[in-house]
């Protein structure tokens, strides 16, 4: 969280099962519920989201569901959410689901080999000029409260 810039990241590295997904979801509610004026910019980093033979991660139909719910929460407390995907695939399946939940009116999901353009993408969108946080090397951890 970039409570001074009003930003909050979190990086899908790993597939979750339903329980890990609501608890992470009402994590990031909780998260974004404590930020100023309790709406935040937010970066969804799913750049890393592959298994151990390098595919894209398919959440089950409960968790894609948390997922859902959590963006039609988004609505009313996030001005803007960006989504960032390692494959043109992911993107057009992230944006997908937003224009399911009603959601594609605050994200957008961006893709572009060039991780510095995937960044300015976003950032532009976003409308901020950086975040320390989604420039942050890729690190393996798990650790849901």
């Amino acid at each position: 969280m970039d409570k001074e810039k009003n930003v909050l990241v979190w990086r899908v590295i790993d597939q979750l099962d339903y329980l890990e997904s609501k608890k992470i979801c009402d994590l990031i509610r909780s998260l974004v519920l404590s930020m100023p004026h309790m709406k935040a910019k937010i970066i969804a980093d799913k750049r890393y989201s592959y298994d151990k033979y390098g595919h894209a991660l398919i959440f089950s139909r409960n968790v894609s569901d948390e997922w859902m719910k959590l963006q039609e929460w988004l609505i009313s407390h996030s001005p803007a959410v960006a989504v960032l995907c390692g494959t043109l695939a992911m993107q057009a399946q992230t944006n997908r689901l937003s224009k399911q939940s009603g959601s594609y009116k605050i994200l957008r999901s961006f893709y572009d080999r060039d991780q510095d353009k995937l960044l300015r993408k976003a950032y532009a969108f976003l409308e901020i000029q950086s975040n320390n946080l989604a420039e942050m090397p890729h690190t393996v951890w798990r650790d849901v409260p």
